[in-house]
């Protein structure tokens, strides 16, 4: 018969502690899509500063009926992993100088920028449900040395490999 081992308190306690885990880094190559939200004009400059993304400028403001119906819509373009996009909004009461800076005369307009500058715009509101809403649709991650643009039928522009699709019903 084998000899009985003899298990102290400690011991015990210590066998039936839950072992440490290693948990795994995770790591993802996709970058996040940042909302900046009523930013200033130091803000926004920084955003637009984006060379690798599309930013889109909600120039709004918070009597405007329109404006509020379209922020939601920008939101989720602007959310969509697909789409690699920022959002910047700028409330045009409390930033006139940047409104005025972009000639921002009708509610809401939105600008596209890319590499810190203009490529496109829009002003009006658009419905969620409308199939011509606005969206855009990345073509590639490199950009090539010049920056192009071309229009096609007055609703498509394409900005170095990435094309914008704004569509006003």
């Amino acid at each position: 018969m084998a000899p009985a081992t003899r298990l102290t308190l400690g011991a015990l306690r210590a066998a039936l502690r839950p072992q440490a885990i290693a948990v795994r880094s995770f790591h993802s190559s996709i970058r996040r899509h940042e909302q900046f939200l009523n930013a200033d004009s130091a803000t926004f400059q920084k955003a637009v500063a984006n060379k690798d993304k599309v930013v889109l400028v909600d120039f709004y403001a918070t009597w405007c009926q329109p404006c509020k119906m379209l922020s939601p819509i920008l939101e989720k373009i602007a959310a969509d992993p697909s789409t690699n996009t920022d959002l910047v909004t700028v409330d045009t009461d409390e930033h006139s100088d940047l409104a005025m800076e972009y000639e921002v005369a009708a509610l809401p307009t939105v600008v596209a920028f890319k590499g810190g500058k203009p490529v496109s715009r829009f002003v009006g509101a658009l419905h969620e449900h409308d199939p011509h809403k606005a969206s855009i649709l990345p073509r590639a991650t490199a950009l090539p040395a010049p920056m192009r643009m071309h229009k096609i039928d007055g609703r498509i522009r394409r900005l170095a490999n990435q094309e914008i699709v704004l569509s006003i019903a």
